[in-house]
């Protein structure tokens, strides 16, 4: 290995030594519930998209909490920028602090803060978005982010019909459902990509309904069927997928 490689993974060890997830994070709301993705998921991303990563790349991780991912892309590789969005102020402050405590190959982490939802990432070539707590409104970024640019996201794969692989975050890890389909857990390890292209699709139409699991079903968990096609003079079939959308 050589001295710049050694460097690089001696600081990769202390970016991801022990918890960075404070006592306070168990008092919060469910709507900030915390899952991040594992150094083994960022390397996997890297891997696989290595192409993207170019010195003039611009990435953006969307809900990017303490920002080790951030930090982890900058710390690699040497690219234009490197920028999580947050809304929470105490995993900012946190993730600002830490950004200090590391070489960069390139460009310093930054964070945006605010909502994720009303960003502008016109200059995204890559993105990377945990929506594990909000699978459906990734249909929205597909929208808003610029032609070409890469967005990999962790739910609702199964429903859009994208490239999915494998990738590891804490969710994966540590997930407190108890009962989950073979299919749905399936999907729960998985994440899905797409190159963001201007379509021509009249119209995109989603259905779910719900579907009763007798082997999997439980008192607070409730999975459905999604199906999903185009509204256009070659209309396309998707076979219906299980997906779990969360608690009832």
């Amino acid at each position: 290995m050589s001295d710049s490689n050694t460097k690089i993974a001696e600081q990769l060890d202390r970016l991801y030594a022990g918890s960075v997830i404070p006592i306070s994070e168990s008092e919060k709301s469910d709507e900030f519930v915390y899952g991040e993705i594992t150094r083994k998921g960022v390397d996997t991303i890297l891997e696989m998209f290595s192409p993207m990563f170019t010195k003039d790349a611009v990435f953006y991780d969307l809900g990017c909490g303490f920002g080790r991912m951030v930090s982890h892309i900058a710390i690699e590789k040497k690219i234009k920028k490197v920028c999580g969005v947050e809304l929470d102020q105490e995993r900012i402050e946190w993730a600002i602090n830490n950004f200090k405590n590391f070489e960069y190959a390139g460009a310093t982490p930054e964070i945006l803060v605010g909502d994720m939802f009303k960003q502008n990432l016109s200059d995204a070539t890559i993105v990377y978005f945990d929506n594990t707590r909000w699978p459906e409104v990734i249909f929205d970024f597909f929208k808003s982010l610029p032609t070409g640019c890469i967005f990999i996201y962790k739910a609702f794969g199964s429903a859009t019909g994208d490239r999915f692989f494998n990738l590891e975050t804490t969710y994966n890890k540590r997930d407190g459902r108890k009962s989950l389909s073979p299919l749905a857990e399936y999907w729960f390890t998985k994440a899905s990509w797409r190159r963001n292209r201007v379509r021509k699709t009249k119209q995109l139409v989603i259905g779910v309904e719900c579907v009763a699991h007798e082997d999997c079903m439980d008192d607070t968990n409730v999975f459905w069927r999604v199906f999903i096609g185009c509204g256009s003079t070659r209309h396309r079939k998707h076979d219906f997928h299980d997906a779990y959308l969360g608690d009832s």
